[in-house]
């Protein structure tokens, strides 16, 4: 005769041989006898003899069993009814646990007490176990969520800084469910997804945490730089508490199913990055003029340049590139002729005068008395015969326009140069590129992904250089168009002022060269 544990509402391909098993059963109803089953699951007396015990199919029988030795003979009423079917006698197990919601077979955990063992559900979906240790009684899964049919889905938090930002290394912690049984995470996984200026469309890469990395952290979080916002998605299982103490049976139903996924959108905010700017105040420009050019200057230039990558080696992250640092210094320097700021001296004395150049040679200064000009300069002769008279001329004659006072060719040379009220000067032109080109915002948010890698030197210096060719262009930067292009553009037809001219671009009269007794160009 058979023993075998088969579950209520099980078949007997659900069934378990009760292999050896200490029992009590009443052969003679009413009446315990002491028995045991062998390693097969056959029903024999107690050793020495083992002998094989043959029962009746027409009654039922009380059965006491156990996988120890059982202190004393129980009474009869203290077992388990049992029936004799095919030369079977078939006992309810101790623990039966209906597994549903799977078609392939599922290997699972089972503790009982301290004890866990690896089983697997029958075909009709059951494990079963006789043990009567006393403690807890679980089910898990490393593969599949196990919960009491009925109950809700387990749900789990993710809990990271509430601002990130590009560079920061941050730490996603999965916080598992209140009293979770054999929690464990099955994958990690970031789709991130970046715009990069200057271009279309964004780039987007999945980034999945290899099992292996970091066993004794892998279900507890998942951390690393960050430069780039996307999807992050935790996906687990965990398993069903089924008895918390004592030694009482167990029957119940678990469903089994797939790994629950927890999802967030993750956000990188850029750096608060800027290119320093230094700003000199005026200084003397110390040489001689010959030409218009050399009354004034402004010197705009980069110092500092330097851009260091880093690639990302671990975490959400993982394979992206960006700038880990970035230095840049613009330097504004401007220059005024100390010849022009010295209003005694013989440039600027020769300055707010008209002169006569023909007859040939000579080249000197008219007085006003003998003329009146207009808002350019040019003058009219008021009394030519006394012009005449004055300078002998029986011939041919020309004469300049008056050039501008050096009040005026001060201020005009410092609007070209620096300080024009709208930014139509050197200064400005270099100032509206730096804003509309930003060469440390630009580069901060750069990020590069294997199907996209970004040079980041390259980059940067191709920006750097494009802000510092607008220092000496005299065409008007446009700053709108020149952020929308990502390269310098200008307004057409659109120049900065003359050094004699107004803000407005008139010109108010000539510039004397005393050196070179002529109109300096």
């Amino acid at each position: 005769m058979t023993v075998v544990f088969q579950p209520a509402g099980g078949s007997a391909p659900d069934a378990t041989i009760a292999a050896n098993q200490k029992v009590f059963i009443d052969v003679t109803a009413g009446t315990m006898t002491a028995a045991q089953t062998n390693a097969q699951g056959l029903l024999v007396t107690p050793a020495p003899g083992n002998k094989p015990i043959e029962l009746d199919d027409i009654r039922s029988y009380q059965v006491v069993i156990s996988g120890i030795a059982i202190i004393g003979t129980p009474l009869a009423s203290a077992g388990a009814k049992a029936t004799v079917s095919a030369g079977k006698l078939i006992l309810q197990p101790h623990i039966a646990i209906k597994v549903s919601g799977v078609t392939a077979p599922l290997t699972c955990s089972l503790t009982i007490g301290m004890t866990t063992t690896s089983v697997k559900p029958s075909t009709g979906g059951w494990i079963t176990s006789n043990d009567r240790s006393s403690g807890v009684v679980t089910i898990s899964s490393a593969t599949k969520v196990l919960k009491l049919k009925g109950s809700m889905d387990p749900s789990v938090t993710l809990t990271y800084p509430d601002t990130i930002t590009r560079g920061d290394n941050v730490k996603f912690t999965i916080n598992p469910p209140t009293g979770a049984v054999d929690f464990k995470v099955t994958e990690w996984s970031y789709i991130a997804s970046h715009t990069n200026p200057g271009k279309p469309a964004a780039v987007t890469a999945t980034i999945k945490r290899p099992t292996a990395e970091a066993s004794t952290t892998f279900h507890q979080f998942w951390e690393g730089l960050m430069c780039a916002s996307g999807g992050l998605t935790a996906r687990f299982v965990c398993g069903a508490s089924l008895r918390s103490m004592g030694a009482g049976s167990v029957s119940a139903e678990v469903t089994a199913s797939d790994p629950i996924a927890q999802a967030e959108d993750i956000t990188v905010e850029a750096r608060d990055w800027e290119t320093t700017l230094v700003e000199n105040a005026e200084a003397p420009l110390v040489k001689a003029i010959a030409a218009a050019h050399d009354t004034g200057l402004h010197k705009w230039a980069f110092t500092n340049r330097l851009v260091t990558a880093k690639a990302i080696a671990a975490g959400p992250n993982k394979g992206l590139t960006f700038a880990e640092s970035a230095t840049l210094t613009f330097t504004s320097s401007p220059f005024i002729n100390s010849l022009l700021t010295d209003a005694a001296s013989t440039f600027s004395m020769a300055q707010g005068k008209a002169y006569l150049t023909i007859p040939a040679g000579v080249n000197v200064s008219i007085p006003k008395k003998f003329y009146t000009k207009n808002a350019s300069g040019d003058i009219t002769l008021t009394d030519k015969a006394g012009f005449l008279a004055h300078f002998s001329i029986t011939g041919p004659f020309e004469f300049t326009a008056e050039a501008v006072s050096q009040a005026e060719l001060l201020a005009g040379t410092r609007r070209h140069e620096f300080n024009h009220p709208n930014e139509k000067s050197h200064k400005g032109n270099a100032l509206k590129a730096l804003r509309a080109l930003e060469p440390k915002v630009f580069i901060e948010t750069q990020v590069g992904f294997p199907t996209a890698p970004v040079n980041l030197t390259a980059l940067f210096n191709t920006r750097v250089d494009a802000v510092n060719a607008a220092g000496p262009v005299h065409t008007i930067v446009d700053e709108s168009a020149t952020e929308s292009a990502g390269a310098l553009k200008f307004v057409a037809g659109d120049e900065i002022p003359a050094i004699n001219a107004d803000a407005s671009g008139s010109l108010t009269g000539t510039v004397w060269n005393p050196t070179a007794n002529r109109e300096l160009t």
